[in-house]
C-alpha cells in the first residue's frame, strides 16, 4: 500500500498505485507492508507535507493501522538530510518494482511551484458522498466535491464515500445489520461499475502518475468500466476509522496538530528526553495474532471470536496449492509430500481456498445451532525466502498477480514473519531448508523447531554446529547416510516444546522426504538429552570430545515465560517504546524463542531495544554503519559533537531510565538487574535468547572502535551514572579527539578541563571566561578545538 501526501494548505493523503512511477521528489510517500513501514520525504517536499507524513507514519506505527502489524519501526528515507542507508534505499525501491540500477535510481523530479495548490483544488472536486436511503445511494449535495466534515456523520446513518482509489462504507454504531448488508451490496455494485471523471480536471486513480516534472504524454484516461486491483473497498464502523479515512476530513479531531503555547522556561542547550511510561509498557494487554482478508478476521487460520458482536467464525481449509518460482516463470508442485518443502533461496506462491462459517450464541450463552456458511474464498500468499535474489522476489510478486484469476487478496510473507494462519496451512509439515534445492550435499542436517501448536509448528535448517544448541530448545539432527534422526532436548526445554519436536520428527519420517532420506523407508529415531550426547552426535556437531561442549546445564538462561521486546524510537520528537510482537505468540503457552535476530539488526541504526527475558532486563545498543565506500554515514561524521551527540546521549539515558522503571513495574522492589550490551559484541547469555544467531562483523568493528569489548556486559546503573555525570575532568587532548567520551557535555567541553589546563588553553581562569560575551566564548572555544 502506497500513500501519497501532497498539498500546502489542506494536505491530501491518497492511496496511489504502489509502483515507482507514482513517486516524485516534490512530495512525501508512505509505503506500508505487513512488516515494514517506509517514510519517503522528497528532496523538495514542503514543510507541511513533511510534518503531516511524519504524523501519519507515527500513527500507523503506534496503532498498527492499515494492516502494518509486524513493523518494528519507521524506516525514514529523507532526501533532504540523507539520513538513510543504502540497504533501506534498495528495499524501498525494490518493493516498488525497480529491478535494475537501484543504487543510482532517481525518482521523477518535482513539478512547478504552484502544483501543490492546484492539485488540492482539483482532487477535492472528485470527492463523492452518498447516503443510503430506501435501498438507494442518494448523493449528498452539500458535500459533493467538497472536503467532508464530522457534522455529516450520524450514528443512525450509512454513508458511502468514493475517493476514486478508495471507497468507504461508513456505518453509524446504531445502524441495524440488515441495513449494513444492503449498503455493502449497493457499494460493491458501484465499485464494480468502474468510474467516470470526464467532468473533472484530474482522475484521482492516476493523478500521481502525472505529478512532478514528467515528459509530455497522452492525456490520462478519466473513465473505465473497472477499478484497478490495488484500489480498496472498505467497511468502517463508527469509532473504528483508519488514519487514511480520517485524513479526508476537514475537522477530524487530532491533538497532534494543536499548536501549544510555548513554555516560558529558560532556554538551555541541554536535550532533556522524558523516559517512557514503564507501567503502560508492562501492562500491555495480550493480542492474539490475526490475519484480515477481504475485511474478514481469520485469526490463526482455524477460528475467530468477535467479542463486540459475540459471533464465532470457523475457518475451514478446502485446498492448498503451491508454485515454485523459477526465474521469470513458475511451476506447480504436484507431489503433495513436497508442498511443505521450502528453500531459503527460493520464492513460492501458495493458493489457499477456504470457507468461513459464522455462528452466534443463544440467550443462555451456549453456541447457536444455526450456522451461516459463507461463500468459497481464496487467497494467495507470496512467500519470499531470506536468501532469494531481489529479481526472484520481484518476479514472485508479479507472477502472483498473474495467477490470481479469482482476484482474491494477495499477501506477501517474508521468511521469519509467517503468520499463524499461513503456518496452519501445512499442519506441521513445513520445513525450510537452507539455500537452493539439491545444493546441500552435507551428511548431517540440523533443524530448530519453532511454534507452540502442532498445526503451526515448523522446522528451520541452521548450520550444523554445536553453537546452535540452546538449553530451552529442542532440535532435530538428521544423519542422511545412516538414515537416523536424533531429537536433541535442551536441559530446560519445556514439555510442549519436546512434544512438538517429537511430533515434527514423526511427520518428517511419515512424509518420506526424499531430499533427506532418499529411498530409505525405515528411519531410526533416537532421543538425546543435553549433557548425555553420544559420540556420533558430538562428531556431527563438530565437537571432538565432551569437554569442548560447554552446555548451559545448571546455568542461567532466562526465565520460564515468553520474553518481551520493545523498540525505542524518537522519530516524531517524542521518546516512545513500541512492543515487537512475535508472530508465534500464544496466550497460555510460553514461547522459548519468540524473536529473530533480524528484529534488532534490520532496524534503522543506531537502535535501542529493551529485551525482558524474565530473569533480567537487557538494553541492546546498535551501531553507526559505514557507507559502502567506507565513509561514515552522514549522521556519524560529526559523532561526538554538537546537537547530535547530545541527543544520542540523552536517548541512551532515557532508555536506561526506562529499563530501570520497567524492572520496578514488573518485579516490584527487587534490586534492578538491567544489563547493557553492544551490537556485534553480545555475550552468549544474550545470544542464547534467540534460536539462531550470526555474528555481525560490521557492528562489532564499529563498537570496538567506540571502546566496547567482545562479550562485555555493562551494569545499567553504573552506565547511567557515568552518562549523567558532568563532573569528569579530562585533559585537553582527550576533549579534542573525536568521537568524544560519552560522559561529557558536548555543548560545554571547557567545563571538563582542570583549572591548570583551562588557564593554559585560554590564558584566563574559568571565572574570567564566564563573564565574557557568548560570541567571544564561542570564538575562543573554536580556536582551541573545543567547539
Amino acid at each position: 500500500m502506497l500513500l501519497h501526501v501532497k498539498g500546502r494548505r489542506r494536505v491530501q493523503t491518497r492511496l496511489v498505485e504502489p509502483v515507482h512511477t507514482s513517486v516524485n521528489r516534490g512530495d512525501c510517500f508512505i509505503l506500508i507492508t505487513s512488516d515494514q513501514l517506509f517514510l519517503y520525504i522528497g528532496l523538495y517536499a514542503n514543510v507541511i507535507e513533511k510534518n503531516r507524513s511524519t504524523d501519519i507514519a507515527l500513527h500507523i506505527q503506534n496503532t498498527k493501522d492499515l494492516g502494518c502489524k509486524n513493523s518494528t519501526g519507521i524506516i525514514k528515507i529523507d532526501e533532504q538530510i540523507k539520513n538513510f542507508s543504502n540497504k533501506h534505499w534498495n528495499q524501498f525501491w525494490s518493493l516498488l518494482g525497480v529491478t535494475e540500477g537501484i543504487e543510482n535510481y532517481k525518482p521523477v523530479e518535482t513539478g512547478h511551484a504552484d502544483e501543490d495548490e492546484i492539485f488540492e483544488s482539483c482532487i477535492l472536486q472528485t470527492n463523492m458522498c452518498y447516503e443510503v436511503m430506501d435501498d438507494e445511494l442518494v448523493p449528498i449535495k452539500e458535500y459533493w466535491g467538497q472536503v467532508p466534515k464530522i457534522a455529516m456523520l450520524n450514528q443512525t446513518k450509512v454513508i458511502v464515500f468514493d475517493f476514486g482509489s478508495e471507497m468507504y462504507i461508513w456505518y453509524g454504531k446504531n445502524v441495524p445489520l440488515e441495513s449494513r448488508r444492503r449498503a455493502a451490496q449497493l457499494a460493491q455494485e458501484m465499485f464494480d461499475e468502474g468510474y467516470n471523471y470526464e467532468e473533472c480536471h484530474i482522475n484521482p486513480l492516476n493523478a500521481a502518475m502525472y505529478q512532478g516534472a514528467r515528459e509530455p504524454t497522452d492525456p490520462p484516461a478519466k473513465a473505465s468500466k473497472s477499478r484497478p486491483e490495488w484500489a480498496i473497498l472498505s467497511k468502517i464502523t463508527q469509532h473504528m476509522e483508519t488514519i487514511l479515512f480520517k485524513e479526508k476530513f476537514l475537522d477530524w479531531p487530532d491533538y497532534s496538530r494543536v499548536i501549544k503555547v510555548k513554555s516560558p522556561e529558560n532556554k538551555t542547550n541541554s536535550v532533556e528526553i522524558t523516559p517512557c511510561d514503564a507501567e503502560e509498557m508492562w501492562s500491555n494487554e495480550y493480542q492474539d495474532p490475526d490475519l484480515i482478508l477481504e475485511g474478514s478476521h481469520i485469526g490463526r487460520g482455524t477460528h475467530y471470536y468477535d467479542k463486540e458482536n459475540m459471533r464465532h467464525y470457523d475457518i475451514k481449509t478446502k485446498s492448498v496449492c503451491k508454485w515454485v518460482i523459477q526465474e521469470y516463470d513458475y511451476q506447480k508442485v504436484e507431489n503433495e509430500s513436497e508442498v511443505g518443502e521450502f528453500f531459503s533461496a527460493d520464492s513460492y506462491i501458495i493458493r489457499w481456498e477456504y470457507m468461513i462459517t459464522m455462528t452466534g450464541r443463544e440467550l443462555n450463552g451456549k453456541p447457536s445451532k444455526h450456522n451461516v456458511t459463507g461463500r468459497d474464498r481464496c487467497a494467495y500468499f507470496c512467500w519470499q525466502g531470506r536468501d532469494a535474489s531481489s529479481n526472484e522476489k520481484g518476479a514472485a510478486a508479479l507472477l502472483t498477480v498473474e495467477l490470481d484469476r479469482e482476484k482474491g487478496p494477495q499477501v506477501r510473507v517474508a521468511q521469519g514473519n509467517e503468520p499463524p494462519a499461513f503456518l496452519n496451512l501445512f499442519q506441521g509439515n513445513l520445513v525450510i531448508h537452507q539455500g537452493k534445492r539439491d545444493t546441500d550435499k552435507s551428511r548431517y542436517r540440523l533443524f530448530v523447531t519453532r511454534g507452540n501448536l502442532s498445526n503451526e509448528a515448523y522446522l528451520l535448517q541452521v548450520p550444523c554446529s554445536v553453537r546452535q544448541l540452546r538449553s530451552r530448545g529442542s532440535l532435530l539432527l538428521v544423519d542422511t547416510e545412516k538414515s537416523c534422526l536424533y531429537i536433541w532436548h535442551g536441559a530446560r526445554s519445556m514439555k510442549h516444546t519436546k512434544n512438538i519436536a517429537i511430533e515434527l520428527a514423526n511427520k518428517l519420517i511419515a512424509r518420506k522426504s526424499s531430499y533427506l532420506f532418499g529411498n530409505v523407508s525405515d528411519v531410526k529415531i533416537v532421543e538425546v538429552r543435553e549433557g548425555e550426547e553420544p559420540k556420533e552426535v558430538l562428531e556431527a556437531l563438530g565437537v571432538a570430545n565432551k569437554q569442548q561442549w560447554m552446555g548451559l546445564v545448571g546455568k542461567e538462561c532466562g526465565g520460564e515465560g515468553t520474553a518481551r521486546l520493545f523498540h525505542f524510537t524518537d522519530l516524531g520528537g517524542q521518546f516512545e517504546a513500541n512492543e515487537v510482537l512475535s508472530p508465534l505468540r500464544h496466550e497460555h503457552l510460553a514461547t522459548p524463542f519468540p524473536f529473530d535476530q533480524k528484529e534488532l539488526y534490520s532496524a534503522s541504526q543506531p537502535a535501542l531495544f529493551l529485551l525482558d527475558d524474565g530473569a533480567c532486563v537487557w538494553l541492546w545498543q546498535g551501531w553507526w554503519p559505514p557507507q559502502e565506500d567506507g565513509e561514515l554515514e552522514p549522521a556519524e561524521r560529526n559523532a561526538g559533537v554538537g546537537a547530535f551527540a547530545s541527543r544520542w546521549q540523552s536517548l541512551r539515558v532515557a532508555a536506561l531510565r526506562t529499563c530501570a522503571a520497567y524492572w520496578q513495574a514488573s518485579r516490584g522492589a527487587a534490586a534492578p538487574d538491567v544489563r547493557l550490551v553492544a551490537a556485534g559484541l553480545e555475550p552468549t547469555r544474550f545470544t542464547h535468547l534467540f534460536d539462531t544467531w550470526l555474528d555481525h562483523d560490521q557492528a562489532a568493528d564499529a563498537n570496538i572502535n567506540h571502546g566496547y569489548k567482545a562479550g562485555g556486559v555493562l551494569a545499567a546503573a553504573h552506565e547511567l551514572s557515568r552518562l549523567t555525570s558532568c563532573a569528569a575532568v579530562l585533559p585537553l587532548a582527550a576533549l579534542q579527539r573525536r568521537p568524544l567520551p560519552d560522559h561529557v557535555d558536548p555543548h560545554h567541553l571547557e567545563r571538563h578541563l582542570s583549572p591548570a589546563d583551562f588557564l593554559e588553553a585560554f590564558g584566563m581562569t574559568k571565572e574570567e571566561f564566564s563573564v565574557l560575551p557568548a560570541w567571544k566564548q564561542t570564538n575562543m572555544k573554536k580556536d582551541v578545538g573545543l567547539f
